[in-house]
């Protein structure tokens, strides 16, 4: 089951095994610390969140790339990535 977050985290970049560049190594939500086990999944996609900050469409879409990952304690979170900002976008029970 899927959670919808869509909260400002805090991330620390570092090498994450199987994973050839440097990825989202630890990060911390909703009161909670996790380290990454495994990167799933990276694409980059415009984000344009409009209907939740107006703002978006007055500066236009930005460049982003969504993180799959999973943790030591096997959860797995989507985590957004856009300039040095980073958000949970989403955790999966």
């Amino acid at each position: 089951m899927a959670r919808f977050i869509n909260k400002p985290i805090t991330v620390t970049l570092g090498r994450v095994e199987g994973w050839p560049e440097l990825a989202p190594a630890r990060f911390v939500v909703l009161g909670g610390r996790h380290q990454t086990a495994q990167v799933l999944d990276c694409w980059r996609m415009v984000w344009t969140p409009w209907w939740e900050d107006p703002k978006c469409m007055e500066r236009g879409p930005v460049e982003a790339y969504m993180w799959r990952v999973r943790t030591v304690k096997q959860g797995v979170f989507e985590l957004v990535q856009i300039g040095q900002e980073w958000l949970c976008y989403k955790s999966y029970d």
